[in-house]
């Protein structure tokens, strides 16, 4: 255990979070990030979501605050997905006033939130069917509902 303690400072990488199969893994990036993504047992090799985030510097009374960083994507089929929306609302901003998007399985909802940061005139809906991934996006990840 102790061997794998040292691995992960070594790396930068640590266990965040851990339930009901779920993890979130932590990386200190060498340039300050830090990165975050949610791995569940049944899938080890497949990161669920990955987002970046930085520590805001506190002022006066308040302590330094996590802000997540939202206009990257970086999983291929996130990253199509946000193309076919791109695209979409072209002609959809056209016709309503508040296009809507559903997305099922949020996981960590990192695609939501992106799509949310460079749109926010869409409507979002996530099905997610695991109350663990919900509860970690929201603790972890900086959801708001």
């Amino acid at each position: 255990e102790s061997s794998k303690q040292a691995l992960q400072s070594e790396c930068g990488t640590r266990d965040l979070h851990s339930k009901d199969g779920w993890r979130v893994i932590e990386w200190r990036k060498p340039n300050g990030l830090t990165a975050r993504w949610l791995v569940h047992e049944s899938a080890r090799s497949l990161d669920q979501s990955r987002v970046e985030c930085r520590l805001a510097p506190g002022t006066n009374d308040q302590k330094p605050s996590e802000v997540f960083i939202r206009d990257r994507l970086n999983f291929p089929i996130h990253q199509a997905f946000a193309l076919i929306v791109a695209l979409l609302l072209h002609e959809e901003a056209l016709a309503r006033a508040s296009p809507l998007i559903y997305v099922l399985g949020g996981g960590g909802m990192v695609l939501p939130m992106a799509l949310l940061a460079a749109h926010a005139f869409i409507d979002v809906y996530v099905v997610e069917r695991d109350p663990v991934a919900i509860l970690l996006a929201h603790r972890v990840f900086g959801v708001c509902t």
